[in-house]
């Protein structure tokens, strides 16, 4: 029900593949990987849609550069979003593009909400996500990886669930 209403409130389609993020807009978050890697994805894969929920100073640059990329249908910013845990339920995918990041919170709550990963390998992101056992890593600023990671979770809905409850039978140690 959560994602239906998502749907309807922010205008995506309910049926499609939604790859997501919430993170403040802000520069080391990366959200410039992200909307690279959504363009390389969305030409392989049509029916994808990104939804970024955040707000902060980057936000009219991000809406500027979705549109000048043709990208204004497939990917959303969201602004705050009320119900964090909400919204990553609703996700296929969680896509972290941080170049930056201490540990990455918003991945311990995907991990218990069994969400599936795509990260950077950025500061303490090891940390919380296994490489090939929590999740899929790439190193940070490179879009085609993590496309090509966001495009596997999609792809392979087996792999996505065996990473996303390893995932989550970890969380209690943090």
């Amino acid at each position: 029900r959560e994602r239906d209403r998502l749907a309807s409130k922010y205008g995506v389609e309910p049926d499609l593949p939604w790859v997501g993020n919430m993170a403040a807009l802000v520069p080391h978050k990366d959200h410039d990987t992200l909307v690279a890697a959504a363009f390389i994805a969305t030409r392989k894969m049509p029916d994808l849609r990104f939804l970024i929920a955040g707000d902060g100073p980057l936000h009219g640059s991000l809406t500027e550069q979705l549109t000048r990329m043709g990208l204004s249908s497939k990917v959303r910013l969201l602004g705050r979003v009320d119900d964090g845990l909400s919204f990553l339920r609703s996700l296929d995918v969680l896509a972290h593009s941080s170049w930056g990041e201490g540990m990455g919170s918003v991945l311990l709550e995907a991990a218990m909400c069994r969400i599936p990963v795509a990260a950077t390998t950025a500061g303490g992101i090891p940390e919380v996500v296994e490489d090939g056992k929590t999740g899929i890593l790439v190193p940070p600023r490179d879009p085609e990886a993590l496309a090509c990671a966001i495009l596997r979770l999609v792809e392979d809905p087996g792999l996505a669930e065996a990473l996303a409850t390893a995932a989550c039978s970890r969380v209690a140690g943090f």
